[in-house]
């Protein structure tokens, strides 16, 4: 493992400023630490921003959905001072996608919409579906069986 630098020694990552002590007289920014990547540290923080008031989540959700790629220049240039964590905004995202998508219309296809609008081309999914239906079954019985699995999915 390597050593990180004494304090005085680095600029900080944020700023630029010489730091001085544990955290950055100028921006806040915490001195880079060899604990920094621990799971408990992780979960400590995410529980600090998410029930802190100074509005991360709020400005990374803005630059996320406004300015795409911003969060990751200014996480490789060192600015991170300002927003959530790449982790921890991972898993909060993946949270509430995870409650809120069976209570979202775009998970409650019936075949038709599938069909129609399925990525990557609506006619090559046309033809995996003619491929499913075996010569047990009919379209229309596809088609039920299909929309049965959606509608039991989207209520689990």
């Amino acid at each position: 493992m390597t050593e990180l630098p004494a304090l005085g020694e680095a600029p900080c990552p944020n700023c630029g400023s010489r730091l001085s002590g544990r955290y950055c007289a100028d921006c806040g920014q915490a001195a880079p630490r060899v604990g920094d990547y621990s799971l408990h540290v992780h979960l400590g923080e995410l529980l600090d921003q998410l029930l802190g008031v100074d509005g991360k989540i709020v400005r990374t959700l803005r630059t996320l959905v406004t300015r795409p790629g911003q969060l990751t220049v200014d996480h490789l240039r060192g600015r991170r001072a300002p927003y959530f964590k790449p982790l921890q905004l991972f898993l909060v995202v993946n949270v509430l996608f995870f409650f809120a998508a069976p209570k979202m219309p775009m998970f409650n296809y019936s075949l038709g919409n599938y069909l129609e609008f399925s990525p990557p081309s609506p006619p090559l999914v046309a033809r995996l579906v003619q491929g499913e239906v075996g010569s047990a079954d009919t379209y229309v019985a596809y088609t039920k069986k299909f929309n049965d699995r959606v509608e039991s999915s989207g209520r689990a």
